[in-house]
């Protein structure tokens, strides 16, 4: 693991990153246009990151960011969209989020959205915002843990996003304007909350 401060800018090339670490660094942002990135076995601990990508194909596996928040006040930890005519594609396998403040995930016309085999725990975010949220996009959640979250889990920005979810051994289909409280034997009340 190399501890790292740099803030990168990517246009039209695949990049990869690998075994690095930011924590308690300068502000961090990697802007993805029309690229392909990959960030595998890093992490962010204790300070403010955004990874934001317009029409790329993002790839985040075995990662954990804890207690971070956005590059600016209300921005996401990882925000990923579409110019129109253009596809993005999102998969989050097996990374680890926790003790974050504010937005973490948002898709916005994103062809592709996955997250699999992942830990939220103990995020919290305002009561006008949510933790997931797609916009024009369906994004599938399998074999995820949410524990200990607070503020709304999942949004639907329009009446285009949808959400598939399998979590606990529980699957839902789930449009815009839906709201579901959901317990679990394991994880207590307030385990899922999603509106």
């Amino acid at each position: 693991m190399v501890e790292v401060d740099f803030s990168l800018n990517v246009q039209f090339c695949e990049v990869s990153m690998v075994g690095l670490h930011w924590k308690n660094s300068q502000p961090v942002l990697h802007h993805a246009l029309m690229s392909t990135i990959t960030i595998c076995q890093c992490t962010a601990q204790g300070t403010n990151i955004s990874i934001t990508a317009s029409s790329s194909a993002i790839i985040l596996q075995e990662n954990s960011i804890s207690r971070c928040s956005g590059y600016q006040l209300q921005l996401p930890l990882l925000s990923v969209m579409s110019f129109p005519g253009d596809r993005s594609t999102l998969q989050i396998i097996d990374c680890n989020f926790s003790d974050n403040f504010g937005p973490v995930v948002f898709v916005g016309s994103v062809h592709t959205a996955t997250i699999v085999a992942s830990n939220f725990e103990g995020n919290r975010v305002s009561s006008d915002r949510k933790i997931i949220t797609a916009q024009v996009s369906h994004l599938r959640i399998l074999s995820t843990r949410f524990v200990r979250n607070s503020g709304n889990l999942l949004g639907l920005a329009d009446d285009d996003s949808s959400a598939s979810l399998e979590v606990s051994g529980c699957k839902l289909n789930i449009k815009k304007g839906s709201d579901f409280d959901i317990y679990s034997k394991r994880s207590g009340p307030s385990c899922l909350k999603v509106g």
